[in-house]
């Protein structure tokens, strides 16, 4: 079983570190890993649509209403990171604010969206590839000082990266597009 640590120790691997026990380590590399852990792991979960991250929820309407413009307010889930769909089949108008969607849609609100994910073992493998060498990259300057392993570790998250991504995208079948009149004229 994979844990945080596991992650964080195949990055200081990549940058020749002595690894850590727990992110509790009274050491350069733990403080700068619990410091900067979460929000890395955040940031890349919120690049892509990882299929491990995806989540749908259908969203209850707060009984706090916007004071104007939209006429429901939806609270978001506590893990989200990133919208990525909103059934609407009426296109109205919504917005993310503070926290909520606005919107004059009725409730429940169908979101699909990204959420955090914080078991390392519900992460793809790839993924977690890639999240190790994306801490490599941002821990090289201020662990190594050596610009040239900075570049390294740039080349190397590009390319985990570029894996993980394409792994992900032959889990599920190509979004097909809507035909229209123009797009049919087009073609």
């Amino acid at each position: 079983m994979a844990s945080e640590t596991e992650i964080a120790n195949a990055a200081l691997d990549k940058l020749g570190e002595p690894p850590l026990t727990s992110f509790d380590d009274d050491s350069r590399a733990g403080r700068l890993a619990k410091r900067t852990y979460a929000d890395l792991r955040d940031a890349l979960l919120r690049e892509f649509s990882w299929n491990f991250a995806v989540a749908r929820v259908e969203l209850a309407a707060s009984t706090t209403t916007p004071v104007w413009g939209f006429a429901n307010r939806f609270p978001l889930p506590s893990d989200f990171l990133r919208q990525l769909q909103i059934y609407n089949p009426n296109n109205y108008a919504w917005q993310l604010e503070s926290g909520a969607i606005v919107t004059d849609l009725g409730a429940p609100l169908q979101l699909r969206y990204i959420k955090r994910v914080t078991d390392v073992n519900a992460m793809d493998m790839d993924f977690r590839e890639a999240l190790s060498a994306r801490l490599a990259m941002e821990w090289a300057q201020p662990l190594t000082q050596d610009g040239g392993i900075v570049k390294q570790m740039a080349e190397l998250y590009e390319a985990k990266l570029r894996t993980a991504r394409a792994a992900d995208g032959q889990e599920e079948v190509p979004p097909t597009l809507d035909t229209t009149t123009f797009i049919d004229a087009r073609w």
